[in-house]
């Protein structure tokens, strides 16, 4: 079933022949969902289970999950881990996730018809900010700021799904074998630029950060997703760290190299 841990993942992910990016979604399952295999099968299958014999363990219905509410959640513990990050002040980072959650815990979010998130999802989240924590702890004592970014613009793609969502869009003029942006004609600019547009429009919809990361006691979230404290510091870090580790050849690394010395990223965050 659910196993938080990536390691965990990893061993069960092999003994289910899994791959990558099934492997990921692991930590993922709602309860009671499991991945199950067996001898003969052709594939792994998704089953939730159900008949349980005990009823303290049976809910009349489900909790209800407002993906709102949830990706604003998981939004405003990227923006603290980010700020803290890049602060090197990290050694009271799960307090400080725990403390924001019970901030945030059915009173943030306008207007109350939205359910509050269920404990289940709550404890979720909180999780994977301990297995960060916990799988990047020596970077953390050593203050290994550089490393522990890369860390966490994975823990970022991954807890989010951005890199699904970058998937779907290529830049697909620019040059794959091209190494080096400023090679780049006006045909694989234009081109980058409106691959940009494309990916941030989807981005802005699962990257939703409140708009001060110390709200003072009340967070407050902008209209539009980019208008949020961070995003335009996180986003093209995690633009390029996708580029990187999640594509081969040097189109969307080329593309990103070439928004970025262009000043295009600057130019959107001053709209």
């Amino acid at each position: 079933m659910r196993l938080p841990a990536r390691t965990d993942c990893e061993d069960m992910g092999a003994a289910l022949s899994l791959d990558e990016t099934q492997m990921r979604e692991l930590s993922r399952l709602d309860t009671g969902v499991a991945a199950i295999f067996h001898a003969g099968w052709t594939d792994t299958v998704l089953a939730k289970m159900g008949g349980i014999w005990d009823k303290r363990y049976r809910l009349a219905s489900p909790p209800q999950l407002s993906r709102l509410v949830y990706g604003r959640t998981a939004g405003a513990l990227i923006q603290l881990i980010f700020e803290r990050i890049s602060e090197r002040n990290t050694a009271n980072l799960y307090v400080e996730a725990r403390d924001l959650l019970d901030d945030l815990r059915g009173t943030m979010i306008p207007p109350s018809s939205f359910p509050p998130l269920p404990a289940d999802k709550e404890q979720e989240l909180l999780e994977a900010v301990q297995v960060f924590l916990e799988e990047n702890d020596t970077l953390l004592k050593e203050r290994n700021e550089k490393e522990l970014l890369v860390r966490f613009l994975d823990f970022t793609l991954d807890l989010l799904g951005l890199s699904a969502i970058m998937r779907i869009f290529t830049p697909e003029r620019v040059n794959e074998e091209l190494d080096g942006f400023e090679k780049m004609d006006r045909r694989q600019k234009t081109a980058a630029v409106s691959w940009e547009k494309q990916v941030r429009a989807g981005v802005e919809k699962y990257l939703v950060m409140p708009l001060e990361c110390d709200p003072a006691g009340v967070y407050r979230w902008p209209a539009e997703s980019c208008k949020a404290q961070y995003f335009d510091r996180l986003y093209p870090l995690l633009l390029m760290r996708y580029a990187q580790a999640y594509t081969d050849g040097f189109g969307i690394t080329n593309a990103v190299l070439f928004l970025r010395e262009s000043g295009w990223f600057t130019k959107m965050a001053g709209r």
